[in-house]
């Protein structure tokens, strides 16, 4: 498991099939549960390859941005404000899994950017939206050497990952020391995710490997020489759905305030520097 307890239990949970449709049906999983720091983690995914093949839908994503992304105070503008804030110096930033560029897109022009991102015809988007390098290779085989990077972010990435523990470690070799790695998942402990248990949609879809609390990712950070530097709790899902319109426009007003430090909702980011050296 992700800490290297074996404090492990084992469960069959009936997942709902589509999230907030009670009439679509559900499908058996497999849950192993780490007592000792709260990761779970799909046992029926047992090899790196059938991870990577789970994500294959991502080649067929709309092939343009969409223009509300981009917009402040979208979520991506207000999470690279506190990027900035944290990283004042600027310089080489990697995005793992940039999608379309929104992410990087909405880092200041002073950033030299690039972006790793599988899905060909997303990378492809993310090369003619914003002035970046984007590689369709994955980070392990990136031509850039260690420590080449001053800031690396990944926005709901390691959630689809085979083995997170090696991919934090990756991301550790990447940034120069005192680099910021900013990884966002769900966090499974939230006051969110625990109402909403088995329908859970972070839960429901079926290419995630993976399923974080709060506490599990901060030990595997620090496991991998990172100093936490922030934690922040933004809106990910209400908990009947979408939500009314009075209702989103109280969650956006809580993230532009910066009222974001309570495990009240499930979209967990996660702020870490990486030390002088890494590792356990």
């Amino acid at each position: 498991m992700l800490c290297g307890a074996d404090q492990v239990a084992s469960q069959l949970l009936s997942i709902p099939r589509r999230s907030f449709n009670r009439e679509a049906g559900s499908r058996p999983v497999n849950l192993l549960t780490c007592r000792a720091c709260g990761y779970m983690r799909n046992s029926d995914v047992v090899s790196e390859r059938i991870a990577i093949d789970m994500q294959s839908h991502f080649d067929s994503q709309p092939n343009r941005p969409k223009a509300r992304e981009s917009q402040w105070p979208s979520r991506a503008a207000l999470v690279a404000r506190q990027l900035e804030r944290l990283c004042p110096g600027k310089g080489r930033v990697l995005d793992i899994g940039c999608n379309t560029g929104v992410n990087l897109k909405a880092l200041s022009p002073q950033w030299d950017k690039h972006g790793v991102e599988l899905a060909k015809p997303l990378a492809k988007i993310a090369r003619t939206s914003v002035p970046a390098t984007v590689f369709d290779c994955p980070i392990e085989a990136l031509p850039e050497q260690a420590g080449s990077f001053d800031l690396i972010t990944a926005h709901a990435v390691i959630e689809h990952v085979f083995d997170p523990a090696r991919f934090i470690a990756i991301c550790a070799e990447r940034l120069s020391p005192g680099g910021v790695l900013a990884i966002m998942t769900g966090d499974r402990d939230s006051t969110l995710a625990r109402n909403m248990a088995e329908q859970w949609p972070l839960l429901i879809s079926p290419d995630h490997v993976s399923f974080f609390s709060a506490g599990s990712l901060r030990q595997a950070l620090k496991a991998q020489g990172f100093e936490v530097l922030r934690e922040e709790w933004r809106h990910m899902y209400f908990e009947h759905g979408p939500g009314t319109k009075l209702q989103r426009i109280g969650v956006k007003l809580q993230e532009i305030l910066g009222a974001v430090h309570r495990p009240r909702y499930d979209a967990y980011y996660v702020y870490a520097r990486r030390g002088n050296s890494h590792g356990a």
